[in-house]
């Protein structure tokens, strides 16, 4: 009666286990990498103003001033004659994409962009009222013939 050890067989089972277990953790850890770089890459090329030739966030209102985003409404040149350090716009960005998009002045881009703001904020971008149900204005209190309804009780 021959004796085979399986103790050589449960070794080489172990290593190639824990070889295949770096493998999958190598290409996970790569995977998750590369994905990180990517995303990072579009982050930076989304947000970089070489891509739709934008300000940056350290601007000013002369640069501002320079991408169109002045009018009689909302005239920045008096911000750059007192000598104003602000960075700028806050959103000129976004107020920039959407008038190179809908080809509008600054004072549209800027109605449009509040109205998406409002709307996002569950406010009628019409009429400047919340759009909650639970909401309550004192000409919803008041009747038909301008009587309270709190008299009729």
């Amino acid at each position: 009666m021959e004796y085979k050890s399986k103790l050589p067989q449960y070794i080489l089972y172990g290593i190639l286990a824990f070889a295949l277990m770096i493998y999958i953790i190598k290409k996970y850890f790569v995977k998750t990498q590369k994905f990180i770089q990517l995303s990072n890459e579009e982050e930076s090329h989304n947000n970089s103003p070489d891509s739709l030739d934008l300000p940056n966030r350290e601007q000013s209102f002369i640069k501002d001033l320079e991408f169109g985003l002045n009018s009689s409404n909302f005239n920045i040149e008096d911000n750059i004659a007192s000598d104003d350090n602000r960075p700028g716009l806050k959103d000129s960005q976004e107020i920039i994409e959407i008038m190179k998009l809908n080809n509008c002045t600054f004072d549209e881009a800027r109605l449009i962009r509040q109205k998406k703001v409002f709307k996002m904020n569950g406010i009628d971008p019409e009429t400047g009222i919340p759009l909650d149900s639970k909401f309550v204005t004192f000409d919803s209190l008041l009747g038909e013939e301008g009587n309270s309804n709190w008299d009729n009780n």
